[in-house]
């Protein structure tokens, strides 16, 4: 395998592992806002966010 190669297939790879976990780490955000929309700091949240 030529090195020019095998550095851009690392790159996306590691790329892709980085888009996952991102990717992941927004729906569980999203998931917990969900599940606590109720909930005072959730409210708190949003109206300092408007």
């Amino acid at each position: 395998m030529q090195i020019d190669m095998f550095i851009a297939l690392m790159l996306i790879s590691f790329a892709f592992k980085f888009l996952y976990g991102a990717l992941v780490l927004m729906r569980a955000r999203n998931e917990v806002l969900v599940r606590e929309q109720n909930s005072g700091w959730v409210k708190t949240l949003i109206k300092d966010k408007l």
